[in-house]
C-alpha cells in the first residue's frame, strides 16, 4: 500500500507502456492530479531493470500495460509480486474479455483500466489504488 502520509508529489509512480501517446498522456494526467515523481519505461527490459532497485528505490503505484513490443505485461507483474505483495499496480489493456481480466487479477494486478479510458476512470483507479481522493 502506498504511503498514505507523503503529499502526492512525493509518492512514486512507474509507469510501463510501449505507446509514446499513452506515456505522455498518463504522464500528463498524473502531473495534473499532482504526481511530480513519475517514471516511465517502453518495454518489459526497461520495468524488469528497475525491479533490483525496488529495495532502495520503493515505487508506490505501478501502471503497467498488458502488451509490450518485447513481451507481456505479465511476466513484470509477477517479479515484481516477487518482491512487492502490497504494491498497487494498475494493468492498462486494450482486451475487454472476462478472461484476460481474470488472468490479470489472478497474476496479482491490484487493479485493470481498458483503453481507451478517460480522465474520470484513470482518476477513480488511482484513488482507490492509493487509499484517498486527489
Amino acid at each position: 500500500m502506498p504511503k498514505s502520509y507523503l503529499p502526492t508529489a512525493e509518492l512514486r509512480v512507474l509507469l510501463v507502456d510501449d505507446s509514446q501517446m499513452i506515456l505522455t498522456m498518463m504522464s500528463n494526467l498524473l502531473a495534473q492530479f499532482g504526481f511530480r515523481n513519475v517514471t516511465s519505461v517502453d518495454s518489459v527490459k526497461g520495468a524488469l531493470d528497475r525491479i533490483p532497485l525496488l529495495d532502495k528505490f520503493p515505487f508506490d503505484l505501478v501502471f503497467l500495460d498488458f502488451y509490450l513490443r518485447d513481451g507481456s505485461g505479465l511476466e513484470v507483474l509477477k517479479a515484481i509480486r516477487l518482491k512487492e505483495k502490497e504494491l498497487p499496480i494498475i494493468m492498462l489493456t486494450q482486451e475487454h474479455e472476462a478472461k484476460t481480466v481474470v488472468e490479470i487479477i489472478a497474476e496479482g494486478a491490484s487493479d485493470y483500466i481498458v483503453k481507451p479510458f478517460t480522465e474520470e476512470l484513470v482518476l477513480k483507479k488511482l484513488e482507490h489504488a492509493i487509499g484517498r481522493t486527489l
